[in-house]
């Protein structure tokens, strides 16, 4: 419920696009470069959902989906996954 000039909706998306991200990836997150190996390049690689899938072991991915298990709803884990054109808004969940 934030009032935004309409002058300013244009600037807001063009920012909120992958590849701004990207590019913004070492001010928009600093820490990243503590915590990626690669820092912000690395965390922000193709814009695609589940690609770090590929990178980490089985045993690594079970302890992460017990985590999500433990401390989100499946209606806001299945937004965090997959994004609110797949996942809806969890905020409207029933769980």
């Amino acid at each position: 419920e934030i009032d935004v000039p309409e002058a300013l909706w244009p600037e807001l998306v063009a920012s909120a696009e992958f590849e701004a991200m990207k590019a913004d990836g070492a001010k928009l997150a600093p820490r990243m470069l503590e915590m990626f190996e690669g820092g912000p390049d690395r965390f922000f690689h193709r814009g695609t959902n589940g690609h770090w899938r590929d990178v980490y072991a089985t045993s690594d991915l079970e302890l992460y989906e017990a985590k999500v298990e433990a401390a989100l709803s499946p209606s806001l884990a299945r937004w965090l996954e997959h994004g609110r054109l797949v996942a809806g808004d969890p905020r409207e969940a029933a769980d």
